[in-house]
């Protein structure tokens, strides 16, 4: 898990997921940290917003980056944000889970 407070905007970090209950086969997705903000809805909380790379790195203003912007942006919350890891820690948590097997 990343420290909340040390993500960089535009730096790579890792979802790291389980497709098993044992975790034995992880599915991992590299994704681009983009900003930190605030939903005003009916509970204010904080929200991680990440995008897949091919979006991330689109120039500004691309018809291709409004398009595909919706369903390559990831939005993680205090609760989810545990599945977040930059590459020594997503390397950690694999070998930990190895070595438990």
């Amino acid at each position: 898990m990343i420290d909340k407070t040390k993500l960089i905007p535009g730096e790579c970090y890792f979802f790291l997921s389980y497709l098993d209950r044992d975790l034995r086969i992880p599915e991992i997705k590299t994704l681009v940290f983009s900003e930190k903000i605030t939903d005003d809805g009916e509970v204010k909380k904080d929200l991680w917003i990440f995008q897949e790379p091919q979006s991330f790195f689109l120039p500004h203003g691309s018809s291709q980056r409004s398009h595909s912007n919706r369903r390559m942006i990831h939005r993680f919350d205090e609760d989810t944000l545990f599945s977040i890891y930059d590459l020594d820690g997503l390397i950690h948590e694999l070998s930990i889970n190895r070595a438990s097997q």
